[in-house]
């Protein structure tokens, strides 16, 4: 976690620039252009609204972040992640790993989906100003109030090792929670609408929480090694989150005459938006300092791309990330020399006295 390596201020302004910045170039830039298009597309729904652009009521509504809602959330949980560590450092005891740690998958899955029916109850008692977007639809309460216990739940995963252990692996209790699921979607519903009502919340947030593990377990399973190729693809995520929504909405435009499956669609508009994106981020983002610093908050220096090694690499890597994971080896080697040298002069040592 980003927080534990740096201190608070440098965290916050670390965020700050990979998330408002990116956030507002975004909102300024694609967000305008597809919002345009969507208002002369005569099947949209914005084209119901053409005045959108000077209707405050519509900024109200928030409507105009569009996926960048997931941005906003985000800056708003690292200022809750920062103001729970500085309740962890005041009461150290409350957060210790004993007080939390368990291994059992079960109660986590548990805990989690109570969380879950605890969240929707509380969302049902708010007052309905809170209940709808607030400030231009920066503050969203009930969605806030949803994405929290799991934003919690990794900040106790990084603190407890056992947790995170049993969490990221698959385990007969697993299977078990499964069939639970199969089950409470096989039970036929009672004349109670209450108790209707509470069984399909929890089933949900079970339902949320089982997948969240084995999406877990999966990516350990996985991507837990090192490897360029998941790095090239970690790093070109945000580039692909900012822009494959302008390109699903133009893809989408185009194909929807054509007399083709809804299936074919979805695959061209998906294989298409995502290879646009990362030819954006390889040959864009990547190599210009600006871009890189207006759409991923970073300042990535300009390089050039190296010839590829005998097909091995179907997108071209820069010299940088070798000349790192070559710089990574140098350092671990000569940790484990010096530490090699630092046990033959304690035995020496120890031989001569």
């Amino acid at each position: 976690m980003t927080l534990s390596r740096k201190s608070m201020h440098n965290f916050l302004m670390h965020r700050s620039r990979r998330l408002i910045i990116p956030f507002i170039t975004t909102a300024l830039t694609l967000n305008v252009i597809q919002l345009e298009i969507q208002a002369h597309y005569q099947y949209s729904a914005l084209s119901e609204h053409p005045n959108f652009a000077t209707d405050l009521s519509w900024y109200a509504s928030g409507q105009w972040m569009e996926h960048l809602w997931f941005l906003n959330i985000l800056f708003q949980m690292c200022l809750i992640a920062t103001s729970i560590t500085i309740v962890m450092d005041k009461i150290p005891y409350l957060f210790s790993h004993k007080f939390w740690s368990t291994k059992q998958i079960t109660k986590i899955l548990m805990f989690g989906a109570l969380s879950y029916v605890f969240v929707v109850a509380l969302n049902g008692k708010l007052p309905d100003t809170l209940r709808n977007p607030q400030a231009l639809g920066m503050v969203d309460i009930p969605v806030l109030m949803f994405y929290l216990p799991f934003f919690g739940f990794g900040m106790w995963l990084h603190r407890s090792e056992s947790a995170l252990e049993s969490f990221g692996r698959l385990q007969l209790a697993s299977a078990g929670v499964g069939l639970l699921l199969v089950v409470m979607m096989l039970i036929p519903e009672s004349s109670s609408h209450i108790a209707n009502m509470c069984v399909r919340v929890f089933r949900s947030g079970l339902t949320c929480w089982w997948m969240c593990h084995l999406c877990f377990c999966s990516f350990r399973l996985l991507t837990n090694a090192p490897s360029r190729y998941f790095r090239y693809f970690s790093d070109a995520s945000y580039t692909i989150f900012l822009f494959h929504h302008l390109f699903i909405v133009v893809f989408a435009i185009v194909l929807i005459p054509i007399s083709i499956s809804i299936f074919a669609k979805f695959v061209i508009m998906s294989v298409a938006s995502l290879s646009l994106s990362l030819l954006i981020y390889e040959y864009g983002i990547r190599r210009n300092s600006l871009l890189s610093f207006l759409y991923n908050g970073n300042d990535y220096p300009v390089v050039l791309p190296v010839a590829q090694t005998a097909g091995k690499a179907p997108i071209s890597f820069l010299k940088v990330e070798c000349n790192k994971m070559r710089n990574d080896q140098i350092i671990t080697s000569a940790k484990d020399s010096k530490s090699v040298s630092s046990e033959t002069q304690s035995t020496m040592a120890s031989h001569s006295l």
